[in-house]
């Protein structure tokens, strides 16, 4: 019917290559739409709601990958200060994961699991509470 009829013949021509568009340019609808169509088959995944979990899933992989690969690519390394005074005193994880006054400046590398984790603890402790000391009144920080 599909192919009989020319209304539902030009909906499905214009899905399909606006499927195939999507899957051209996108890096991220290809890896995604190529591995949970491998996955689904091999573990014969018919129902919908798991298959929806599947893509979630693969997308937020797929995300966590390519950004970790920018920032090893793109970013330069940041230097974290040392603590300044004993009043102030900035956390480190370092390799063994355990949480340790940071003595000294150190250069960390995003998109590395460590590199991300000691960003974020330092932008949580120590930017973020400055920039609400600084400026108090602002309701975006």
């Amino acid at each position: 019917m599909l192919k009989t009829v020319p209304h539902y013949k030009g909906y499905s021509e214009s899905l399909y290559s606006a499927y195939k568009g999507l899957k051209n340019k996108s890096v991220k609808f290809r890896i995604v739409s190529d591995r949970v169509g491998d996955f689904s088959k091999k573990y014969n995944i018919i129902d919908a709601k798991m298959k929806e979990q599947t893509v979630k899933n693969a997308e937020k992989a797929v995300d966590l990958y390519m950004r970790q690969s920018w920032m090893k690519s793109y970013i330069k390394p940041i230097t974290l200060p040392a603590s300044t005074d004993s009043r102030t005193v900035y956390a480190f994880i370092d390799n063994a994961q355990q949480t340790r006054v940071l003595n000294y400046n150190t250069e960390i590398k995003l998109g590395t699991e460590l590199g991300d984790a000691n960003y974020k603890l330092w932008m949580e402790t120590v930017v973020i509470p400055e920039l609400k000391r600084m400026y108090p009144d602002n309701k975006f920080i």
